[in-house]
């Protein structure tokens, strides 16, 4: 499913215009990953868990040129876990 055919969806679902759903997913989507990285972590409980992980940085290895080393800095990824709820349904 992409971008539009979820926009669609949603429109459906509420019972609104496609822009209006377009709205709403938007909004959800930047105050979801506003407060993850302000906060670290966003649940919806027994459905998903978005969590803001820090990786420390590490020294690794030029692949043209195996004898220079790298350092790759520190950065923060995203994880996401499933909860009871999404789980049973995707094991459904």
């Amino acid at each position: 499913m992409n971008w539009l055919q979820f926009i669609e969806d949603i429109a459906v679902e509420l019972n609104v215009t496609k822009k209006e759903a377009k709205k709403v997913v938007e909004a959800f989507l930047n105050r979801l990953v506003s407060n993850v990285a302000v906060h670290g972590e966003v649940s919806f409980r027994n459905y998903l868990t978005f969590k803001k992980k820090n990786v420390s940085s590490k020294l690794g290895v030029n692949p043209k040129n195996p004898t220079q080393r790298v350092q790759y800095p520190a950065f923060n990824k995203l994880t996401v876990k499933g909860g009871k709820y999404f789980k049973e349904f995707l094991n459904a």
